[in-house]
């Protein structure tokens, strides 16, 4: 097999890998559940230094909406809260205390942060980015795919049919392995997406129904006066 035959192929390969993982790295930034790895592009300037949060925070989430950002340092807390929020301006950011410190004491202090609830607007907004993102990877994955084989056509001139078949099946599986990563990723994004705007939904209604409650709770008392049943 020639050797410019099997890298051909392997450009194929490291092409189609680099933009599903894009599309993952995309998806991770459209924030919806908490994602730890949201967070790695945030620089944060430390003594004059400028470092990667992993070097100066343990991050954690705490439930599906929910992450937790404990500095290394306590000095560095607003360092990292600050270089946090020029990234994701859109998350809810608390400064919160550990049980068993003392509320004005700076060792006890964390960062809390909360995803943003994903109303009516955002969930037409994330769904159109997330099938945004998605058309663009099938795409590039596509235009890929035909200069590869393009290409191969060409240097396979004088292979064997029995070669030029074995390639081409190969081209075929390395093609459905990226394909079904690409697919699978979308698919999770768009669940995280309806999850998200079902629980929004859910909380809303129960919103409702205690407003509701309160205003027949409130509006008893007059009912009763004017059906006769207050007092004479």
């Amino acid at each position: 097999m020639k050797r410019a035959v099997v890298q051909q192929v392997d450009q194929l390969k490291a092409k189609l890998g680099g933009y599903t993982a894009m599309l993952a790295y995309r998806y991770i930034n459209l924030c919806i559940e908490a994602h730890p790895a949201a967070l790695l592009s945030a620089v944060v300037e430390v003594e004059g230094e400028t470092k990667h949060l992993e070097d100066v925070a343990q991050v954690a989430v705490k439930e599906t909406y929910h992450f937790v950002v404990n500095p290394i340092y306590e000095e560095d807390l607003f360092s990292i809260g600050k270089a946090i929020m020029m990234e994701h301006p859109e998350f809810k950011q608390e400064i919160k205390t550990w049980d068993g410190f003392d509320e004005t004491d700076p060792a006890g202090k964390y960062l809390f942060y909360t995803m943003p609830e994903v109303n009516k607007d955002r969930y037409d907004v994330l769904t159109e980015a997330v099938k945004v993102f998605y058309d663009e990877c099938k795409q590039k994955m596509s235009v890929a795919q035909e200069k590869c084989v393009a290409e191969l056509v060409e240097l396979q001139k004088d292979s064997s049919p029995a070669e030029i078949e074995k390639i081409a099946e190969y081209i075929q599986q390395i093609v459905k392995q990226y394909n079904d990563i690409r697919d699978k990723c979308y698919d999770r994004k768009k669940k995280e997406v309806e999850d998200a705007y079902a629980e929004y939904q859910a909380k809303q209604q129960e919103k409702e129904a205690e407003e509701k409650e309160k205003k027949l709770a409130a509006g008893n008392p007059l009912q009763m006066v004017m059906q006769g049943g207050g007092d004479e």
